[in-house]
């Protein structure tokens, strides 16, 4: 196959992560693969399982994906950190439920600021072979009254192929999260 090449097209490019959405690996029972493109345009949850949507400031949250080539073998690792802010009761039950959940393993849909989506945790090649996991919890209350008082979570895993984009849509709590991260 020839290479196709790259035209770099007009619209967004803002950085940053506006939206993740995260569920239990198990609690997800289906997502469908687009042949032609590799897009993952449906999710499916398990009866009574679904999504929950994590907000946070704009500057706050990155998903960095690092693919290493090696003896014709691809590896992807990707860390998706963010903060839970306010060092309160609601920010540590959040915390905890990360951390104890962390273990079975995480999928993430994570919207970003160009308006797209990534589907993390899952991938057409490996299934949820490797979900989303805790790296690492990390709080810092700040040292000036400016600064954010927050838990910073990493979550982690390894795939051996990128991220595919997710196009479909969510519903979570009764609303409609879109690829683009717009809600009705």
């Amino acid at each position: 196959m020839a290479l196709r090449g790259y035209q770099r097209q007009a619209g967004r490019r803002d950085g940053g992560i506006t939206a993740i959405a995260l569920a239990d690996a198990a609690a997800v029972s289906l997502v469908a693969f687009d042949r032609a493109t590799g897009n993952a345009e449906r999710i499916e949850t398990a009866e009574g399982e679904q999504f929950a949507l994590y907000r946070f400031r704009e500057d706050a949250a990155r998903f960095t994906e690092t693919a290493t080539a090696e003896a014709g073998f691809l590896k992807v690792e990707r860390e998706l950190t963010f903060p839970l802010e306010r060092l309160d009761a609601n920010q540590r039950q959040a915390v905890t439920e990360l951390l104890r959940r962390s273990h079975a393993g995480l999928v993430a849909v994570v919207y970003n600021g160009c308006g797209t989506a990534h589907l993390v945790g899952m991938s057409s090649t490996l299934g949820n072979a490797f979900p989303l996991r805790v790296r690492r919890s990390r709080l810092d209350s700040g040292q000036e009254p400016a600064d954010m008082a927050a838990e910073m979570i990493t979550l982690y895993n390894e795939d051996a192929s990128k991220a595919p984009l997710f196009t479909g849509e969510l519903t979570i709590d009764g609303k409609t999260i879109r690829a683009d991260g717009t809600e009705s």
